[in-house]
């Protein structure tokens, strides 16, 4: 007989419960642990290509893991390394309609001028970028 729509099914029992069995001791699942270990250690032995494959995959699991984990740490959950960090701004420019980056530094010039606004307490100059007709990285 099917259950009305409104109804759920009666929640079903594990089968040892049905056939009279009962749950084991807690020293029974201590000595049923040490038994599957022993089990799963005589599979792994059995099957070396295999027990490869899962040692090496488990060791680039854990190793990609604490590696995302480190730099989520290091950029997202540390604070930065500057006293009043929420009070740093980033002062960029744009330069619609031109075949400029949507968003780039502005020029080092500038930075005579920004010294003589009174909203900035500190003025510091830093930048990542390319020396004209060179191919290498200049970081400053």
């Amino acid at each position: 007989m099917r259950p009305s729509c409104g109804s759920s099914p009666a929640p079903r029992l594990p089968t040892r419960l049905l056939q009279g069995q009962r749950l084991p001791e807690p020293n029974q699942l201590g000595e049923a642990w040490i038994r599957d270990l022993a089990y799963a250690a005589r599979s792994l032995a059995r099957a070396p290509g295999f027990t490869l494959v899962v040692v090496a995959t488990l060791a680039l699991a854990i190793g990609a893991n604490a590696a995302i984990f480190s730099v989520v740490k290091g950029v997202l959950l540390e604070p930065l390394p500057f006293p009043n960090a929420d009070r740093l701004v980033d002062i960029g420019g744009t330069a619609p309609g031109t075949d400029l980056p949507e968003q780039f530094g502005v020029p080092d010039e500038l930075y005579v001028e920004y010294r003589g606004v009174p909203a900035l307490e500190e003025l510091g100059l830093y930048g990542t970028g390319w020396i004209h007709g060179d191919s290498r990285l200049v970081t400053t």
